[in-house]
């Protein structure tokens, strides 16, 4: 097995390799609760309450998670 082969069976095992934990996290979640997330991006809410907010409901995130995705240097747009 080559390296693109070893490449692509972990990509399929640990879809996180490819996509952004953030995103991961956020397809996850019922609508209402991406928009919550939406808005409070919009409205420029502190990390560290929107962190607060997706932890308090059982959600696994991290502030440096948040942090790439809102500063636009995670998987979603970095390419």
């Amino acid at each position: 097995m080559g390296i693109a082969d070893k490449l692509n069976q972990l990509a399929i095992n640990k879809r996180n390799i490819l996509e952004c934990p953030y995103k991961t996290l956020y397809d996850s979640l019922p609508k209402e609760d991406q928009i919550a997330l939406d808005e409070a991006w919009a409205k420029n809410y502190p990390i560290n309450t929107i962190l607060t907010a997706i932890r308090s409901e059982g959600y696994k995130s991290s502030n440096e998670t948040l942090r790439a995705h809102k500063n636009k240097v995670c998987k979603c747009w970095v390419k």
